[in-house]
């Protein structure tokens, strides 16, 4: 026992030898100015579906969503609607506004807006209050306008002359 304290008195010895460093590494804080302009945040509520990506299912939501990838099922948004260039969907689309500038397969209703761009294939029904179609567009199916309550509707039958 007497040459384990002596082993350990030693040990000790040498450690006061050797100088210790007692300072602790201080981290760096950061105002929150600092933090909001090295932070990222998203000033839109939008949802991506990136190029590259296949979707199959039902996809719901409420926030805006771009589309520049593959979707195979259905989509219903409550808000507004991308489908850009080079993407590919072969389901229905709900949205509030509806923009194509890709491909399309499938039936588009919007509550206030469709937009096909010159990109632009549909093939599908489309329903909306506003059909707007840019030149280089393909459309193949029916529309079917829907009004608003506070706008007039159209002629009645009986308004339109008979030939």
């Amino acid at each position: 026992m007497g040459l384990f304290n002596k082993k350990e008195e030693n040990i000790k010895k040498g450690f006061e030898d050797t100088p210790v460093k007692s300072e602790i590494p201080k981290k760096e804080v950061l105002s929150s100015k600092e933090v909001k302009r090295n932070s990222y945040t998203s000033t839109s509520n939008e949802g991506i579906i990136s190029k590259g990506i296949t979707i199959s299912g039902k996809i719901t939501g409420n926030a805006n969503l771009k589309i520049y990838g593959e979707v195979e099922g259905e989509i219903d948004i409550s808000a507004d609607v991308v489908v850009e260039n080079g993407s590919s969907i072969n389901a229905d689309i709900k949205g509030r506004n509806v923009e194509i500038s890709g491909v399309v397969n499938g039936n588009v209703t919007a509550k206030e807006k469709i937009l096909l761009k010159e990109t632009a294939i549909v093939v599908g029904n489309i329903t909306c209050k506003s059909f707007i179609v840019k030149e280089g567009a393909s459309f193949e199916g029916n529309i079917n306008m829907i009004h608003s309550s506070n706008q007039q509707s159209g002629p009645k039958k009986s308004d339109i002359p008979k030939k």
